[in-house]
């Protein structure tokens, strides 16, 4: 009776210690956001380019993960599409523990409909490994009107939108064209010049 009583306690002991094992192998994956809420007053253009605030995404988990940003819907409210936005870095790891600073910004279509919007900038766990896994995430709630404006408006300030995301290149290529034309134009006129002196 003792000897199966004490293979009985070494037996349960090692189930103890090997669950007990596992259970700090396995660690934990979370994940976790520094703003609740970018509310954005003034109305927004269509055709138009916004920076958002910066987003701060951190790794409460105690195993390495991965993130993706996304642009996640609110039911019943108008929610912008994925294609608005531009987030930088778009995919990235952090170690337990660790944050990494994202830039979002969100162009705004020419043909968007003016109306109010809302949607949640959404940090997801991207799952790693073969197996059913359940996805976390954390977003910040944005909220913004996008303002009534005729379409030829909308063009228009997408076309100075573009104009000034591309400086100096805007400015520099144009003028290098031009410079082009004017030296190709002034070198016909001064050889017509030199042949009619010659004759």
């Amino acid at each position: 009776m003792t000897r199966r009583r004490a293979g009985s306690a070494v037996l349960i002991a090692a189930i103890l210690a090997l669950t007990v094992g596992t259970g700090i192998a396995a660690g934990s994956v979370g994940v976790a956001v520094d703003l609740g809420l970018i509310a954005i007053d003034q109305p927004l253009d269509r055709g138009m380019s916004y920076n958002l605030p910066t987003l701060g995404v951190r790794n409460p988990g105690t195993e390495p993960a991965t993130y993706r940003m996304a642009i996640a819907p609110i039911a019943q409210k108008r929610a912008p599409t994925q294609s608005w936005f531009s987030f930088e870095p778009s995919e990235f790891t952090l170690a337990p523990g660790a944050k990494q600073v994202v830039a979002i910004r969100m162009a705004v279509p020419v043909d968007a409909n003016p109306d109010a919007y809302e949607s949640l900038l959404e940090a997801a766990l991207v799952g790693q490994g073969q197996g059913a896994q359940v996805g976390a995430a954390a977003g910040a709630r944005l909220t913004f009107t996008v303002r009534l404006s005729s379409g030829f408006e909308a063009v228009a300030r997408q076309a100075i939108d573009l104009f000034e995301r591309w400086l100096p290149w805007s400015v520099m290529v144009p003028g290098l064209v031009l410079l082009t034309v004017l030296l190709r134009w002034g070198g016909r006129r001064f050889r017509l010049r030199i042949e009619r002196r010659q004759g």
